[in-house]
């Protein structure tokens, strides 16, 4: 039994949608759990809806349309989701040998002594 031989242009669709899946995966990962799993599940969905168009320039438009709908994503999750600073912040003051804090963090800079 032979099936339909597929196009190259075919397989690269194909990889341009998974990577757009994953795209939307991670863009979400951000989310709140329970936002998180409703917006995949949506995505889902969508995708599984055209999961079998084969014309070329009809997957071209939806890969477009998906394009535009991952930018609206992102933008809405990066501005739902409070940004961290990548650092840690650290206490400055440290202990001495004989067991009392020094404090480094003076009320003034080094620099305004008089």
């Amino acid at each position: 039994m032979q099936g339909k031989a597929h196009s190259l242009r075919f397989f690269i669709n194909r990889a341009a949608a998974l990577k757009q899946f994953r795209d939307f995966q991670r863009v979400t990962a951000a989310l709140p759990t329970s936002t998180r799993s409703d917006i995949r599940r949506q995505i889902r969905t969508e995708f599984e809806k055209c999961r079998f168009v084969e014309d070329d320039e009809q997957v071209q438009s939806l890969l477009r349309y998906g394009m535009e709908q991952l930018k609206h994503v992102s933008s809405l999750v990066h501005t739902a989701v409070p940004k961290q600073h990548p650092y840690k912040t650290t206490n400055v003051s440290q202990m001495h040998p004989s067991g009392q804090h020094d404090d480094r963090v003076k009320s003034s800079w080094p620099w305004n002594r008089t």
